[in-house]
């Protein structure tokens, strides 16, 4: 008979203590992601430069796959390769996923 395993879903009260790695949350089911190419990687440097360099005083520039909280519930968090926030609505980056 073969063992069955069962999928974790994960809810807003895990967000604390998910797990590290490079994964998507989509509706509450882990959904593990490829790493980046080296291509991938330099256009998201080139991309993050030129955003940094007409809007870094006033945006913060994020890069690799930043954590963004989409939906509660279920539970939705995106990977974002660069991200771009007005400091007006984030004064201060968090450690972990952005809300």
């Amino acid at each position: 008979m073969a063992a069955v395993l069962e999928k974790k879903l994960f809810t807003y009260d895990d967000i604390a203590a998910l797990p590290v790695g490079q994964y998507e949350i989509i509706d509450g089911v882990r959904k593990d992601m490829t790493p980046t190419g080296g291509m991938h990687s330099k256009l998201e440097y080139q991309i993050s430069r030129l955003l940094g360099d007409h809007y870094g005083a006033a945006y913060h520039i994020l890069v690799g796959e930043v954590g963004i909280l989409i939906k509660k519930s279920p539970l939705r968090v995106r990977a974002a390769g660069i991200a771009c926030i007005s400091k007006e609505k984030m004064n201060n980056v968090p450690l972990g996923i952005l809300e």
